[in-house]
């Protein structure tokens, strides 16, 4: 793009767009200036640039083109000089080559506007350059190679607003996508507009006495996205019809000015209303400092979405896959077989000598009648407290509550592998509202059900403890010669933790602390009862029943893992009573010390010898064999 500007201004303006590398041509005066943003995804290689070419050869994956991004001269006497420049880069091209930027020039007098036309010979220099590098397209040219590797691409013309010129999208297509029906969202503009409330009571009140929640909840969503059509809300469509209105009033011959006027204000109030449509899309921590929309924040919300977007995947067989149905097949391929069992089978060693923690006061406190404050707590209505109640009387969740679907996060920048994304659980409202009360009721007896090792999701426990605690340990270790020639420390992180956790180890967890058989039928029906699709770019993918696993997202999941690590805990300490593992003591009459856990995280500690590190991996593998 011509930027008109100095290096610093475009650098900022690449950072606010969430691009990760540019190049840049500096403008002479008030005029000329380029630029070409780009993601790290991408493989970049500039070959040659001046003030009116930048040439460069692009990888992304195995997939090689080149790409020329061109500005022709404004001044007619010095644009045979760009052409004679890319006739001389394109006769010497025999791969994938596509040009695109402002040429400054016509092939003939068709794609003129107004004014007398033009000699045929004037268009020569520059037809000529076309055809000898064999290139084809309109607003932008690519060679034979070029359409041979990208056979559906296309490029588009955007919408021209604040400039003289319009932007230019060109898109190249691996493989024709399925048109796929978009998500709903819920849009905070609707709120206050008249009529709101009226939309959402005859969705709710639709269908009979007898509707469950999920109904109620579809009911009202196809009301409302019924409403948004017929009442005109969606401010970026408006915003699109006020500038094409804007847009062919310009180019008549006699426009009329106070039109004009009226559409330009109309415009400003649409855009106003689609500021509360980029407030909802940005972060909760930019919404409490108050921003005001500026274009940073904007761009920045976008440029969010561009970096978080997966271009590519790579399946286990090391090909290279672009398309979006081929990326879901992918994430969802590996999702079904890291929520597949491993089938366990010796619990009963692991949990040798375990103490139960759960009194009969305790258990009576946790499976009493849910009231109906509690759920208040989460949600209002009779409707919603209904179906509540009665997942608390029959442990059966209603069909639908407990699908999920998993959102991507990527680990590192660009990602290309799924074990180089995190996956985020979306539970549905309607599924927290219980998961919230059973975490309520919960988390009051974690501190006499969670060894005193362990400092994570703990009430009145700080993690901070223990890495005091560790650098004690590691001090001693380093420091004193008692310590550092006897014992040993390591430290373990576990893999996929949560995603591998097996469900019959943690039925066996749950009788063995000593809960109540009505709180274990409540825990493990929430656990069990899971579906999930995965999200992907925007897009929901497959349908996964898995066989194991807890869910990062779930309020549920953090307890029931540190209950879980409960039963490594529990191994070292019987290791330990029998005299097959000794811990660290650092003074005569402190505690000796084998084990510190934060949360998937440990840090574990032995005599350095073969048969406490024997028993040590000895205590991991009975707890990974039998946890997941």
């Amino acid at each position: 793009m011509e930027t008109k500007q100095k290096q610093p201004y475009v650098e900022g303006l690449r950072k606010s767009l969430g691009y990760d590398e540019m190049i840049t041509v500096e403008p002479v005066g008030l005029s000329g200036g380029l630029a070409v943003f780009w993601k790290n995804n991408f493989e970049v290689e500039v070959i040659s640039m001046n003030n009116r070419i930048i040439d460069m050869r692009i990888k992304m994956g195995s997939l090689s083109f080149f790409l020329s991004c061109v500005y022709g001269d404004p001044i007619k006497a010095r644009r045979r000089e760009v052409w004679e420049n890319l006739a001389s880069i394109g006769l010497a091209r025999d791969e994938a080559w596509v040009l695109v930027g402002d040429f400054n020039e016509l092939m003939n007098n068709s794609e003129k506007m107004g004014g007398p036309l033009r000699s045929e010979s004037s268009f020569w220099d520059f037809r000529s350059m076309a055809i000898n590098c064999k290139l084809r397209g309109a607003s932008s040219f690519g060679n034979d190679e070029w359409f041979q590797l990208f056979p559906r691409s296309q490029v588009e013309y955007l919408d021209m607003w604040a400039s003289d010129h319009r932007p230019l999208r060109v898109s190249f297509a691996l493989e024709t996508e399925d048109p796929s029906r978009g998500r709903f969202y819920f849009d905070k503009r609707m709120i206050e507009k008249e009529g709101f409330e009226e939309v959402i009571l005859r969705g709710w009140n639709a269908g009979s006495l007898s509707c469950n929640l999920l109904d109620r909840i579809s009911s009202c969503r196809r009301e409302v996205a019924k409403w948004k059509r017929t009442a005109d809300l969606n401010s970026r469509s408006k915003i699109h019809r006020l500038k094409q209105a804007l847009e062919c009033e310009i180019v008549k011959h006699m426009p009329s000015y106070s039109l004009m006027k009226n559409l330009k204000f109309d415009l400003a109030e649409a855009y106003k209303q689609e500021e509360i449509f980029w407030r909802q899309r940005s972060r909760e921590q930019w919404l409490k400092a108050g921003d005001r929309n500026t274009k940073y924040f904007h761009n920045c919300v976008k440029g969010k979405k561009i970096q978080n977007r997966i271009l590519m995947l790579k399946d286990d067989a090391g090909s290279e896959n672009f398309s979006e149905g081929a990326k879901g097949n992918i994430a969802v391929e590996y999702f079904r077989e890291l929520f597949m069992s491993s089938n366990p089978y010796d619990l009963d060693s692991l949990f040798e000598g375990f103490q139960g923690r759960v009194s009969q006061e305790m258990n009576a406190i946790l499976t009493a009648s849910i009231s109906v404050e509690e759920i208040k707590q989460a949600a209002f209505g009779p409707s919603v407290i209904a179906e509540v109640q009665g997942f608390f009387n029959t442990a059966i969740l209603p069909p639908g509550w407990n699908h999920t679907q998993i959102c991507l996060i990527p680990k590192i920048p660009n990602p290309t592998l799924m074990k180089n994304m995190r996956p985020i659980s979306l539970c549905s409202v309607q599924y927290k509202i219980i998961s919230r009360i059973l975490c309520d009721r919960l988390k009051v007896f974690l501190p006499a059900i969670i060894s005193e090792t362990q400092g994570a999701f703990v009430s009145g426990r700080l993690i901070s403890d223990n890495i005091m605690i560790a650098h004690e340990m590691v001090h001693g270790l380093l420091t004193n010669p008692r310590v550092s020639d006897e014992f040993m420390a390591v430290k373990t992180d576990m893999s996929k933790a949560y995603d591998r956790v097996e469900w019959c180890f943690l039925e066996v967890l749950l009788e063995k602390i000593g809960f109540d058989r009505v709180w274990f039928r409540w825990i493990m029906s929430c656990v069990s009862s899971v579906t999930y699709t995965v999200l992907l770019n925007g897009r929901s993918h497959g349908y996964i029943k898995p066989e194991r696993g807890i869910r990062q997202g779930d309020p549920l999941s953090p307890f029931l893992f540190i209950m879980c690590a409960e039963a490594l805990v529990s191994c070292l300490n019987h290791s330990e009573a029998v005299g097959t593992l000794t811990g660290i003591k650092l003074a005569a009459t402190g505690p000796a010390v084998h084990h510190l856990l934060f949360a998937d995280d440990s840090l574990l500690m032995c005599r350095a010898s073969k048969e406490e590190a024997g028993e040590l991996n000895r205590c991991l593998k009975l707890y990974g064999d039998a946890s997941g």
